[in-house]
């Protein structure tokens, strides 16, 4: 297996009175070419649980292991971990703040020291990968998109990183029906043509 989430809790402002129980006693395993749907009401923790995936949040009980490091291990590689657990959070699109598409795609590979010509072949492969013409939008605003586009972006600037595994918590969230479908079949390909098969969405 890839990731397993084993018996994890988590509350938030915990031993406040002010506490909220997001998570108690989850488990469950997430195997290398493996797709799996979280389902459930607004408000049950779905986007809790996907943030343990990647070791933006750390079980208060329970563990979490991913390709066999555990998060709650002090001097746990959370930032490896990170790189390899790529997530892309309910409208990413609201996150965006770069002046082109380029630069938003290319934010996080460059911050992993990436720059040139790998840099360029990252981006483009990963605007492609995702249906979005590199030559035609590599210079636009990425507030001039669509939403679908502008979503569509968002898990490129994701996949330009080239994690192991895509987590996405809502992906067709805010969506028309013809951008969640175009959407949803873009996810398949990216199972089928370049191996994500561990994708992990977290849907209502």
């Amino acid at each position: 297996m890839f990731i397993l989430v084993e018996n994890v809790s988590f509350t938030y402002l915990a031993n406040t009175p002010f506490a909220v129980q997001a998570l108690q006693g989850v488990s469950l395993t997430i195997s290398r070419g493996e797709s799996v749907a979280i389902l459930g009401r607004t408000g049950c923790g779905k986007s809790t649980l996907v943030q343990h995936l990647n070791g933006l949040l750390v079980p208060q009980e329970g563990r979490v292991v991913v390709d066999g490091v555990d998060t709650r291990v002090r001097g746990a590689a959370l930032k490896e971990i990170r790189q390899k657990v790529g997530l892309v959070f309910q409208y990413p699109e609201d996150q965006m703040f770069e002046e082109t598409v380029f630069r938003e795609v290319a934010f996080a590979p460059r911050n992993m020291g990436v720059e040139g010509e790998e840099l360029e072949a990252r981006v483009r492969w990963a605007m492609e990968a995702v249906g979005l013409n590199y030559e035609a939008l590599k210079d636009k605003s990425p507030f001039e998109l669509s939403g679908g586009q502008m979503r569509r972006v968002a898990i490129a600037s994701i996949l330009s990183m080239k994690p192991e595994v895509l987590v996405l918590d809502e992906p067709t969230a805010g969506l028309d029906p013809q951008g969640r479908t175009a959407l949803l079949e873009r996810l398949q390909d990216l199972r089928r043509q370049w191996g994500y098969g561990s994708a992990c969405l977290s849907q209502r």
